[in-house]
């Protein structure tokens, strides 16, 4: 219930209604604060914490005392007992009736409790980390859906500008050809090029149908909204402002999988202390009372029992720890190794495809692709060009706009996977 009624209150403010499906509209900031409330996977995967909690909990309680009663007549006769009248215990309770019984209780007297209370203490904070890299990935995706739902709005209306022109073009050029003014070739290579146009557009609308339902998925939505993007327009930081050995050093404090490789090494240390703690028996401590069933009418004996460690002294899972901490030692250290080249990687893509976005920015021309297509449509009309410049234009502005989409797309998905292989946003002066 909570769930919808946060949906409402996006609602509130963002939609905006169409005649046949409701329009939500949101920021990118919007949409992550959704997708940490809604996404159900998270929701699930954070149930890992307090299931750590339960098992630690556990972890800490004694074992249960053991209670047996044995050697019970279920019937006496006076024969049986030569004649002898054997008391009841309280009222009529056990009367003429022998039986034993025995209280026992386990006691550990090598820290075992406590030790497997450390190992599952460890256990749970690999449990938080695990989460933290669960939701940094998560994250990773959804930003990287968002992005990539952008540039297909941006081309979609690049796209829906090119095929207004077009089918102005048209209609102009279907009443100038009735008049014989305009050749039939003319007008049909417009028509073609309207129809190339409108099969592109739709196999942008196949792939931004899929970006929508990939990010409906992450917000855990089942509604029926077409959700768009307004994108923020925040300076991205220049390559220069990211110290390369400052960022290499943050992802070793900040990568959740080195972390989480780190206290797996320590979960087999806590492990290995456990195994060893198991050589040592524990004590039986027991308490028993006969009755009837040797020299003493009512026979209290105390008793204590213990393994005896001779063939089993935990050897092989004492082994098998010491050696899983050695082989966790030795991936911790290779994944350094690995995170440190990641990000070298992740830098040297951001700042080539940084390098391409400061180009095509600072490009007067490309700055000014739609003012020049109502130029083109004009002049065309106008008949101050040819029918083949204009189309050679027409090419030359839908690939000119592909490229300063997929500049602008490309470095914000290399600012993500730089800070992904980082760990931690990035922080630097655009």
């Amino acid at each position: 219930m909570c769930r919808y009624l946060w949906i409402l209150l996006w609602v509130c403010f963002s939609f905006k209604i169409s005649a046949q499906q409701q329009v939500l509209q949101l920021k990118p900031e919007q949409i992550e604060a959704l997708f940490l409330k809604q996404n159900l996977e998270l929701v699930a995967r954070q149930l890992a914490i307090p299931m750590a909690d339960a098992v630690i909990e556990q972890a800490r309680l004694w074992n249960n005392p053991s209670f047996s009663l044995d050697g019970v007549n279920l019937w006496s006769s006076a024969g049986q007992r030569e004649g002898e009248t054997i008391p009841s215990l309280f009222g009529n309770f056990a009367r003429n009736t022998q039986f034993s019984a025995e209280l026992s209780q386990m006691i550990s007297v090598s820290g075992k409790r406590a030790k497997l209370v450390k190992m599952e203490q460890v256990s749970r904070e690999m449990a938080v980390v695990q989460f933290g890299l669960i939701l940094k990935g998560l994250k990773t995706e959804l930003r990287k859906t968002i992005t990539g739902l952008v540039y297909l709005q941006d081309y979609q209306r690049a796209l829906i500008r090119q095929q207004e022109s077009l089918e102005k073009l048209i209609a102009a050029s279907e009443k100038l050809h009735s008049r014989g003014n305009l050749s039939g070739n003319e007008l049909v290579r417009l028509q073609s090029a309207l129809l190339e146009m409108e099969n592109e557009m739709k196999e942008v609308r196949v792939e931004l149908n899929a970006a929508r339902k990939n990010l409906k998925n992450l917000l855990s939505i089942r509604e029926d909204l077409r959700i768009e993007v307004v994108p923020d327009q925040e300076p991205l930081p220049a390559p220069g402002a990211i110290d390369l050995t400052a960022i290499q050093g943050k992802a070793m404090e900040q990568r959740a999988d080195l972390g989480l490789q780190k206290l797996q090494t320590e979960y087999y240390r806590q492990s290995l202390r456990y195994e060893k703690s198991l050589r040592i028996p524990d004590l039986n401590l027991s308490v028993g009372y006969d009755r009837r069933g040797g020299v003493w009418r009512d026979f209290v004996g105390f008793g204590i029992g213990l393994d005896i460690p001779v063939f089993n002294r935990n050897q092989g899972a004492i082994k098998a720890a010491r050696l899983s901490q050695q082989q966790s030692e030795l991936l911790a250290n290779q994944q350094e190794a690995v995170i440190f080249n990641e990000v070298a990687e992740a830098y040297a893509n951001y700042t080539d495809v940084y390098a391409l976005y400061e180009r095509t920015v600072r490009t007067p021309v490309l700055s000014k692709l739609d003012e020049m297509l109502d130029v083109y449509t004009k002049n065309l009309m106008e008949k101050n060009i040819s029918m083949v410049e204009y189309m050679d234009f027409m090419e030359t502005y839908k690939n000119a706009k592909q490229a300063v989409l997929a500049a602008k797309r490309d470095v914000q998905l290399g600012l993500e996977e730089l800070s992904y292989t980082i760990g931690t946003e990035i922080i630097g002066k655009p």
